[in-house]
């Protein structure tokens, strides 16, 4: 005889188990995340001067929300240990450059949540203002991870003049894909 509740069960479990494994490198919509209040992470919250309503609201989502926290940290940790393991300095920027692409691509994925989201419109900012939130968010991710890229490739090895070609080069880099990429990908029309 067929266990057919057993089998819907052992068949959503293994499911799920493959969403989370998969949301472990890319945005899974169909997983759930709670919101969690993350206590420690108030006073930096607090002490980040917020000139407006969208720059507060995409900050506290990206800290309280757990898929875009968890893989930005997720990503900054294999980022920085292949940069630990690439042994030449050409290899480290390449490898910091790839990693910086995919983490404001990512990362550009909260403002989505917001496209169709009530509070979003009643703001009294415009769209453009709304596109300077994210670019700065995206901006400040991209510096926090040009730092531990270049701490990683300092401890590595690198000498002082290769550890600032290095963080000079990712920094460029951050400016260009905030100032040219990301811009020119906010400016398309959202799709659903």
């Amino acid at each position: 005889r067929v266990q057919w509740e057993r089998n819907v069960k052992l068949d959503t479990s293994r499911l799920a188990t493959f969403y989370r494994f998969a949301n472990m490198f890319t945005d899974v919509p169909s997983i759930q995340q709670q919101v969690k209040r993350r206590k420690w992470a108030d006073p930096i919250i607090n002490k980040i001067k917020m000139r407006n309503a969208a720059n507060y609201l995409l900050v506290r989502t990206f800290i309280r929300n757990g898929n875009y926290l968890s893989m930005f940290l997720r990503q900054l940790f294999v980022g920085g240990f292949v940069v630990y393991l690439v042994p030449t300095t050409i290899g480290k920027i390449l490898i910091g450059i790839l990693f910086l692409y995919v983490i404001s691509l990512q990362n550009m994925s909260i403002l989505k949540q917001y496209n169709y989201h009530l509070l979003w419109k009643i703001y009294p900012y415009t769209n453009e203002e709304n596109k300077k939130s994210i670019s700065t968010l995206l901006y400040i991710l991209l510096l926090i991870c040009t730092f531990v890229f270049s701490v990683i490739g300092l401890l590595k090895g690198l000498t002082f003049l290769h550890f600032i070609i290095i963080i000079i080069v990712y920094t460029l880099f951050s400016m260009w894909i905030i100032k040219y990429y990301i811009q020119r990908r906010l400016s398309q029309p959202q799709k659903l």
